[in-house]
Protein backbone atom coordinates (compact mmCIF):
# COMPACT_ATOMS: atom_id res chain seq x y z
CA UNK A 1 0.00 0.00 0.00
CA UNK A 2 2.99 2.51 0.34
CA UNK A 3 6.36 2.46 0.63
CA UNK A 4 8.35 5.08 3.16
CA UNK A 5 12.08 5.79 3.11
CA UNK A 6 13.68 6.82 6.08
CA UNK A 7 16.88 8.18 6.77
CA UNK A 8 19.84 5.40 7.41
CA UNK A 9 19.65 6.80 11.02
CA UNK A 10 19.61 4.05 13.37
CA UNK A 11 16.61 5.61 14.80
CA UNK A 12 14.45 5.30 12.36
CA UNK A 13 15.44 1.04 11.94
CA UNK A 14 12.89 -0.19 15.04
CA UNK A 15 10.72 2.35 13.89
CA UNK A 16 10.50 0.94 10.26
CA UNK A 17 10.08 -2.51 12.10
CA UNK A 18 7.32 -1.26 14.12
CA UNK A 19 5.43 0.31 10.83
CA UNK A 20 6.18 -2.83 8.51
CA UNK A 21 4.16 -4.83 11.16
CA UNK A 22 1.41 -2.66 11.21
CA UNK A 23 0.44 -3.14 7.72
CA UNK A 24 1.39 -4.12 4.07
CA UNK A 25 3.91 -1.31 3.88
CA UNK A 26 7.62 -1.86 3.21
CA UNK A 27 10.70 0.55 4.09
CA UNK A 28 13.94 2.32 2.60
CA UNK A 29 16.93 3.66 3.79
CA UNK A 30 18.78 6.48 2.22
CA UNK A 31 21.01 9.43 3.13
CA UNK A 32 18.41 12.14 5.54
CA UNK A 33 19.04 14.52 2.86
CA UNK A 34 17.78 12.62 0.07
CA UNK A 35 20.84 12.99 -2.78
CA UNK A 36 19.69 17.20 -2.60
CA UNK A 37 22.63 19.46 -1.80
CA UNK A 38 20.75 22.68 -0.85
CA UNK A 39 20.87 25.97 1.01
CA UNK A 40 17.44 26.47 2.25
CA UNK A 41 16.04 29.97 2.79
CA UNK A 42 12.86 30.94 4.48
CA UNK A 43 11.86 34.77 2.50
CA UNK A 44 9.84 35.61 5.64
CA UNK A 45 12.64 35.92 8.12
CA UNK A 46 15.58 35.71 5.89
CA UNK A 47 17.28 33.00 7.55
CA UNK A 48 19.09 30.42 5.46
CA UNK A 49 20.97 27.22 6.75
CA UNK A 50 22.92 24.99 4.77
CA UNK A 51 20.66 21.25 4.45
CA UNK A 52 23.61 18.40 3.28
CA UNK A 53 26.25 16.47 4.61
CA UNK A 54 29.51 18.88 5.54
CA UNK A 55 31.21 16.60 2.66
CA UNK A 56 29.20 18.58 0.40
CA UNK A 57 28.83 22.15 -0.54
CA UNK A 58 25.29 23.31 -1.60
CA UNK A 59 24.70 23.48 -5.00
CA UNK A 60 21.54 25.04 -4.75
CA UNK A 61 19.72 27.78 -3.04
CA UNK A 62 15.53 27.02 -2.32
CA UNK A 63 13.63 29.30 -0.74
CA UNK A 64 10.57 28.71 1.55
CA UNK A 65 7.84 30.67 1.80
CA UNK A 66 4.03 30.90 2.53
CA UNK A 67 1.75 29.03 -0.03
CA UNK A 68 -1.03 31.74 -1.10
CA UNK A 69 0.94 34.87 -2.36
CA UNK A 70 -0.82 37.24 0.12
CA UNK A 71 0.29 35.77 3.35
CA UNK A 72 3.61 36.73 3.14
CA UNK A 73 3.16 40.06 4.71
CA UNK A 74 0.66 38.48 7.38
CA UNK A 75 3.64 36.11 8.09
CA UNK A 76 6.57 38.67 8.04
CA UNK A 77 4.06 40.65 10.11
CA UNK A 78 4.04 38.24 13.34
CA UNK A 79 7.06 37.35 13.11
CA UNK A 80 8.42 40.95 13.56
CA UNK A 81 5.78 40.87 15.96
CA UNK A 82 6.96 38.11 17.80
CA UNK A 83 10.90 39.21 17.21
CA UNK A 84 10.07 42.71 17.89
CA UNK A 85 8.64 41.21 21.69
CA UNK A 86 11.76 38.83 22.56
CA UNK A 87 14.21 41.94 21.09
CA UNK A 88 12.52 44.36 24.16
CA UNK A 89 12.62 41.48 27.21
CA UNK A 90 16.47 41.28 25.86
CA UNK A 91 17.13 44.68 25.88
CA UNK A 92 15.78 45.38 29.58
CA UNK A 93 17.40 41.95 30.79
CA UNK A 94 20.73 42.94 29.86
CA UNK A 95 21.21 46.33 30.03
CA UNK A 96 23.32 48.27 32.78
CA UNK A 97 20.52 49.68 35.14
CA UNK A 98 17.17 47.87 34.02
CA UNK A 99 17.45 44.27 34.98
CA UNK A 100 16.48 45.42 38.72
CA UNK A 101 12.83 46.67 37.30
CA UNK A 102 13.11 43.92 35.37
CA UNK A 103 13.02 41.76 38.56
CA UNK A 104 10.75 43.91 40.51
CA UNK A 105 7.82 43.82 37.90
CA UNK A 106 8.50 39.98 36.50
CA UNK A 107 10.30 38.24 39.22
CA UNK A 108 6.70 36.72 41.07
CA UNK A 109 5.30 36.09 37.45
CA UNK A 110 8.79 34.14 35.57
CA UNK A 111 8.91 32.29 38.92
CA UNK A 112 5.40 31.06 38.68
CA UNK A 113 5.78 30.12 35.16
CA UNK A 114 9.02 27.83 35.90
CA UNK A 115 7.06 26.06 38.50
CA UNK A 116 4.64 25.35 36.05
CA UNK A 117 7.36 24.52 33.48
CA UNK A 118 8.34 22.02 36.09
CA UNK A 119 5.45 20.60 36.99
CA UNK A 120 2.83 20.57 34.37
CA UNK A 121 5.75 20.54 31.01
CA UNK A 122 2.61 19.20 28.71
CA UNK A 123 0.27 22.35 30.02
CA UNK A 124 2.75 24.28 29.67
CA UNK A 125 4.53 23.69 26.12
CA UNK A 126 0.58 24.09 24.60
CA UNK A 127 0.06 27.55 26.66
CA UNK A 128 3.47 28.34 25.01
CA UNK A 129 2.63 26.96 21.66
CA UNK A 130 -1.15 28.70 21.71
CA UNK A 131 0.53 32.24 22.57
CA UNK A 132 3.34 32.29 19.63
CA UNK A 133 0.31 30.92 17.41
CA UNK A 134 -2.08 33.69 18.08
CA UNK A 135 1.02 36.70 17.74
CA UNK A 136 2.62 34.35 14.11
CA UNK A 137 0.00 32.59 12.69
CA UNK A 138 1.24 29.37 11.13
CA UNK A 139 1.48 28.68 7.67
CA UNK A 140 1.47 26.07 5.01
CA UNK A 141 4.77 26.09 3.09
CA UNK A 142 5.59 25.96 -0.46
CA UNK A 143 9.24 25.60 -1.68
CA UNK A 144 10.32 27.35 -5.28
CA UNK A 145 12.43 24.91 -7.19
CA UNK A 146 13.11 27.20 -10.21
CA UNK A 147 17.15 27.48 -8.62
CA UNK A 148 17.31 23.99 -9.79
CA UNK A 149 17.13 23.29 -13.58
CA UNK A 150 14.84 20.33 -14.96
CA UNK A 151 18.44 18.53 -15.76
CA UNK A 152 19.23 18.69 -11.97
CA UNK A 153 15.95 17.72 -11.04
CA UNK A 154 16.29 14.22 -13.32
CA UNK A 155 19.56 13.65 -12.32
CA UNK A 156 18.42 13.75 -8.35
CA UNK A 157 15.76 11.73 -9.32
CA UNK A 158 17.50 9.19 -11.06
CA UNK A 159 20.21 8.69 -8.48
CA UNK A 160 18.08 9.01 -5.48
CA UNK A 161 16.38 6.21 -7.08
CA UNK A 162 18.53 3.92 -8.17
CA UNK A 163 20.84 4.10 -5.23
CA UNK A 164 17.74 2.74 -2.97
CA UNK A 165 17.01 -0.13 -5.12
CA UNK A 166 13.62 1.48 -5.67
CA UNK A 167 13.09 1.56 -9.48
CA UNK A 168 9.79 -0.75 -10.37
CA UNK A 169 6.74 -1.91 -8.71
CA UNK A 170 5.44 1.46 -6.51
CA UNK A 171 3.07 1.74 -4.67
CA UNK A 172 -0.24 3.72 -4.67
CA UNK A 173 2.10 6.20 -2.25
CA UNK A 174 5.56 6.36 -2.12
CA UNK A 175 6.76 8.80 1.71
CA UNK A 176 9.73 10.06 1.97
CA UNK A 177 10.90 10.65 5.45
CA UNK A 178 13.18 13.02 7.10
CA UNK A 179 13.72 13.45 11.05
CA UNK A 180 14.49 15.65 13.73
CA UNK A 181 14.00 15.86 17.61
CA UNK A 182 11.95 18.67 19.48
CA UNK A 183 13.51 19.29 23.40
CA UNK A 184 13.93 21.77 25.62
CA UNK A 185 16.30 23.67 27.26
CA UNK A 186 18.71 20.72 25.83
CA UNK A 187 22.66 21.22 25.47
CA UNK A 188 22.56 18.73 22.52
CA UNK A 189 19.91 19.50 20.46
CA UNK A 190 21.69 19.73 17.26
CA UNK A 191 23.35 16.03 17.69
CA UNK A 192 19.45 14.86 17.88
CA UNK A 193 18.65 16.15 14.63
CA UNK A 194 19.64 15.06 10.85
CA UNK A 195 23.57 14.98 10.32
CA UNK A 196 22.65 14.25 6.95
CA UNK A 197 20.82 17.83 6.64
CA UNK A 198 23.95 19.43 8.89
CA UNK A 199 22.52 19.17 12.07
CA UNK A 200 18.97 20.52 10.70
CA UNK A 201 15.19 18.70 10.45
CA UNK A 202 14.62 16.85 7.20
CA UNK A 203 11.56 17.79 6.42
CA UNK A 204 12.79 20.74 3.56
CA UNK A 205 14.76 17.83 1.66
CA UNK A 206 11.98 15.15 1.74
CA UNK A 207 9.31 17.99 0.38
CA UNK A 208 11.79 19.13 -2.30
CA UNK A 209 12.57 15.34 -3.60
CA UNK A 210 9.21 14.54 -3.58
CA UNK A 211 7.99 17.70 -5.39
CA UNK A 212 10.76 17.00 -8.07
CA UNK A 213 9.57 13.24 -8.77
CA UNK A 214 5.75 14.76 -8.86
CA UNK A 215 6.69 16.49 -11.99
CA UNK A 216 5.67 14.87 -15.24
CA UNK A 217 9.28 15.74 -17.19
CA UNK A 218 10.79 14.24 -14.70
CA UNK A 219 8.67 11.27 -15.38
CA UNK A 220 9.21 11.22 -18.67
CA UNK A 221 12.67 11.46 -18.21
CA UNK A 222 12.57 8.48 -15.98
CA UNK A 223 10.46 6.92 -18.18
CA UNK A 224 13.27 7.03 -20.94
CA UNK A 225 15.79 5.52 -18.43
CA UNK A 226 13.58 2.52 -17.77
CA UNK A 227 12.45 4.00 -14.77
CA UNK A 228 8.30 3.82 -15.01
CA UNK A 229 6.28 5.32 -12.33
CA UNK A 230 2.87 4.81 -12.36
CA UNK A 231 0.34 7.98 -13.06
CA UNK A 232 -1.18 6.53 -9.86
CA UNK A 233 1.88 7.06 -7.52
CA UNK A 234 1.72 9.66 -5.19
CA UNK A 235 5.03 11.20 -3.84
CA UNK A 236 4.80 12.73 -0.76
CA UNK A 237 7.05 13.93 2.42
CA UNK A 238 7.06 13.54 6.06
CA UNK A 239 9.22 14.44 9.25
CA UNK A 240 9.44 11.86 11.92
CA UNK A 241 10.35 13.31 15.50
CA UNK A 242 13.13 11.19 16.48
CA UNK A 243 12.12 12.52 20.52
CA UNK A 244 8.47 11.40 20.67
CA UNK A 245 8.06 9.00 17.16
CA UNK A 246 5.42 11.25 15.89
CA UNK A 247 5.46 11.41 12.40
CA UNK A 248 3.88 14.76 10.07
CA UNK A 249 2.67 13.83 6.58
CA UNK A 250 3.26 17.15 4.07
CA UNK A 251 -0.15 15.98 2.20
CA UNK A 252 -2.70 17.85 0.56
CA UNK A 253 -5.51 16.03 -0.56
CA UNK A 254 -6.47 13.30 1.99
CA UNK A 255 -7.52 9.38 0.97
CA UNK A 256 -8.11 6.19 2.28
CA UNK A 257 -5.06 5.40 1.84
CA UNK A 258 -3.35 8.12 3.49
CA UNK A 259 -5.90 8.00 6.46
CA UNK A 260 -5.29 4.48 7.24
CA UNK A 261 -1.09 5.57 7.02
CA UNK A 262 -1.59 7.90 9.63
CA UNK A 263 -3.18 5.47 11.92
CA UNK A 264 -1.04 2.79 11.28
CA UNK A 265 1.94 5.74 12.13
CA UNK A 266 0.24 6.33 15.58
CA UNK A 267 0.48 2.24 16.20
CA UNK A 268 3.98 2.03 15.13
CA UNK A 269 4.48 5.00 17.54
CA UNK A 270 3.40 3.27 20.45
CA UNK A 271 4.98 0.18 19.70
CA UNK A 272 8.22 1.92 19.21
CA UNK A 273 7.77 3.78 22.28
CA UNK A 274 7.23 1.16 24.29
CA UNK A 275 10.38 -0.68 23.26
CA UNK A 276 12.63 2.77 23.55
CA UNK A 277 11.47 3.16 26.82
CA UNK A 278 11.97 -0.14 28.02
CA UNK A 279 15.73 0.17 27.12
CA UNK A 280 16.15 3.61 29.03
CA UNK A 281 14.87 1.15 32.19
CA UNK A 282 11.58 3.33 32.97
CA UNK A 283 8.07 2.03 34.08
CA UNK A 284 4.57 3.08 32.83
CA UNK A 285 2.94 4.80 35.44
CA UNK A 286 -0.42 4.44 34.14
CA UNK A 287 0.34 6.62 31.17
CA UNK A 288 0.74 5.55 27.36
CA UNK A 289 4.05 5.09 26.25
CA UNK A 290 3.47 7.64 23.70
CA UNK A 291 2.59 10.31 26.36
CA UNK A 292 5.64 9.62 28.30
CA UNK A 293 8.24 10.00 25.48
CA UNK A 294 5.97 12.71 24.62
CA UNK A 295 7.12 14.00 28.51
CA UNK A 296 10.47 13.92 28.07
CA UNK A 297 10.56 15.88 24.79
CA UNK A 298 9.41 18.63 26.82
CA UNK A 299 10.84 18.49 30.02
CA UNK A 300 13.61 21.21 30.11
CA UNK A 301 15.48 19.60 32.94
CA UNK A 302 15.60 15.80 30.43
CA UNK A 303 19.16 16.17 29.82
CA UNK A 304 18.57 12.74 27.62
CA UNK A 305 15.09 13.15 25.76
CA UNK A 306 16.22 10.06 23.50
CA UNK A 307 20.08 8.71 23.44
CA UNK A 308 20.15 9.36 20.19
CA UNK A 309 22.94 7.47 17.57
CA UNK A 310 24.49 6.05 21.28
CA UNK A 311 25.23 1.85 20.91
CA UNK A 312 24.90 2.42 17.56
CA UNK A 313 27.15 -0.90 16.39
CA UNK A 314 27.21 -1.88 12.51
CA UNK A 315 26.40 -0.13 9.26
CA UNK A 316 24.44 -2.66 6.81
CA UNK A 317 24.34 -2.21 3.07
CA UNK A 318 21.64 -4.52 1.65
CA UNK A 319 17.92 -4.80 0.23
CA UNK A 320 15.42 -4.52 3.37
CA UNK A 321 14.43 -7.86 3.14
CA UNK A 322 17.58 -9.00 4.57
CA UNK A 323 17.26 -7.17 7.87
CA UNK A 324 13.18 -7.72 8.14
CA UNK A 325 12.91 -10.62 10.34
CA UNK A 326 16.09 -9.72 12.54
CA UNK A 327 15.89 -7.67 16.03
CA UNK A 328 18.59 -4.92 15.40
CA UNK A 329 17.99 -3.25 18.35
CA UNK A 330 18.17 0.36 17.11
CA UNK A 331 21.80 -0.24 16.53
CA UNK A 332 22.12 -0.29 12.90
CA UNK A 333 22.70 2.45 9.99
CA UNK A 334 20.34 0.59 7.32
CA UNK A 335 21.02 1.68 3.88
CA UNK A 336 19.28 0.41 1.36
CA UNK A 337 20.99 -1.42 -1.62
CA UNK A 338 20.46 -3.73 -4.67
CA UNK A 339 23.32 -4.94 -6.80
CA UNK A 340 21.22 -6.13 -9.42
CA UNK A 341 20.69 -2.35 -10.25
CA UNK A 342 23.81 -1.69 -9.83
CA UNK A 343 26.12 -3.47 -12.82
CA UNK A 344 29.01 -1.04 -12.27
CA UNK A 345 29.00 -0.86 -8.87
CA UNK A 346 28.78 3.30 -8.77
CA UNK A 347 25.97 3.49 -6.58
CA UNK A 348 27.73 1.01 -3.94
CA UNK A 349 31.13 3.10 -3.96
CA UNK A 350 29.27 6.63 -3.73
CA UNK A 351 27.66 4.88 -0.09
CA UNK A 352 31.00 3.03 0.72
CA UNK A 353 32.71 6.76 0.55
CA UNK A 354 29.81 9.03 1.96
CA UNK A 355 27.77 7.75 4.42
CA UNK A 356 30.02 4.42 5.78
CA UNK A 357 32.65 7.32 6.20
CA UNK A 358 30.48 9.47 8.55
CA UNK A 359 28.61 5.89 10.13
CA UNK A 360 32.47 5.54 11.30
CA UNK A 361 33.02 8.82 12.11
CA UNK A 362 30.14 8.38 14.15
CA UNK A 363 30.88 5.35 15.99
CA UNK A 364 34.44 6.20 16.48
CA UNK A 365 32.97 8.99 18.59
CA UNK A 366 30.79 7.04 20.82
CA UNK A 367 33.14 4.66 21.08
CA UNK A 368 36.26 7.20 22.32
CA UNK A 369 33.62 9.02 24.77
CA UNK A 370 33.21 5.65 26.39
CA UNK A 371 36.51 4.74 26.72
CA UNK A 372 37.63 7.79 28.10
CA UNK A 373 35.18 10.21 29.19
CA UNK A 374 37.00 13.01 30.79
CA UNK A 375 38.92 13.24 27.40
CA UNK A 376 36.85 12.33 24.59
CA UNK A 377 32.85 12.63 26.10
Amino acid sequence: EAQLVFCIDVRSEPFRKSLESTGDYSTYGFAGFFGVPVQITDTVTNESYTSCPVLLSPKHEVKESPCAGHCIEQDRQGYTRLTTIKRIYQSVKYTFTTPFGLVESLGMSSGIWMGFRTLAPRLADKLKKGLVKKIRRPQLIKLALNNISLHDQCSYAENALKMMGLTKNFAPLVVFCGHGSVTQNNAYATALDCGACGGRHGASNARILAEILNCPQVRRHLGNRDIVIPNRTQFIAAEHNTTTDEVTLFVDQQNDLVDKLKKNLEKARQLNSYTRLQKMGLENNDQDWATLTMLRSQDWAQVRPEWGLARNAAFIVAPREMTAALNLEGRCFLHSYDYQQDPEGSSLATILTAPMVVAEWINTHYLFSTLDNVAYG
